[in-house]
């Protein structure tokens, strides 16, 4: 979606905040996401539980990074490590981006979610790596200071909370009807709603399964037990 489109939503007198999202690069098989500091602030998960730092703290600065707990476990990280970003996702040979190191200030404390696997960036540091090799050298050179704009000018997704639960279907309507850009808007909680009422006919299909196959063995056993006593 279009940065144009982000700023018009954000505008909405209905929503409180807006989270934006960027993907498509890797480190070492690990996904990249790139965001705000807001990230930190509203993300909830499990019982609305925030985020929280084991050590270090937020990014600051573009070219600044903050782990997941399982990859700086696994790949032996710590704070002040640099670390160089591939383009592209996988495990296979990719570009890496050598022009801009990224400074690992902080690892995120475990929360059995995918966060525990995955790099947090600013969208500045993700516009930064896919610029130029001539302006990147110019931005990591501290003695030119170049003013260059590392604004986005597109993103994969945003969270958006809001004011009010009463506006949900409303936002979620002007967004998908809006006609400056194709968009959907989608209810996390009522998509998998919707997923499980689609599989939970196999589920119970399985379940009945286990019960028969269950019934046969047990049957089985008995009938071994009583061949063996005649």
């Amino acid at each position: 979606m279009s940065w144009d489109s982000v700023s018009k939503i954000k505008k909405y007198r209905e929503v409180k905040w807006l989270v934006p999202i960027s993907l498509g690069d890797s480190y070492k098989g690990y996904p990249v996401l790139a965001t705000t500091t807001d990230y930190f602030k509203h993300y909830k998960y499990g019982r609305k539980q925030s985020l929280s730092f084991e050590k270090g703290t937020p990014f600051k600065s573009f070219n600044q990074v903050v782990l997941g707990s399982e990859i700086a476990k696994k790949l032996n990280l710590d704070i002040e490590r640099k670390i160089f970003l591939s383009h592209g996702t996988g495990r296979k040979q990719l570009k890496v981006h050598k022009d801009i190191p990224f400074n690992v200030v902080g690892i995120l404390k475990p929360t059995g979610t995918p966060i525990d696997k995955t790099i947090h960036i600013p969208l500045e540091g993700m516009t930064a790596i896919h610029l130029n090799p001539i302006i990147q050298k110019k931005l990591i050179s501290s003695k030119t200071n170049p003013n260059i704009k590392l604004k986005p000018t597109s993103i994969t997704s945003c969270l958006v909370g809001l004011t009010s639960k009463f506006h949900i279907f409303n936002v979620q309507d002007r967004i998908t009807n809006s006609t400056d850009e194709p968009l959907m808007a989608i209810l996390p909680g009522a998509t998998l709603a919707q997923l499980w009422s689609t599989i939970s006919t196999f589920d119970k299909a399985f379940l009945g399964m286990t019960i028969l196959v269950t019934i046969i063995t047990f049957l089985g056993l008995l009938l071994s037990l009583f061949l063996s006593l005649q």
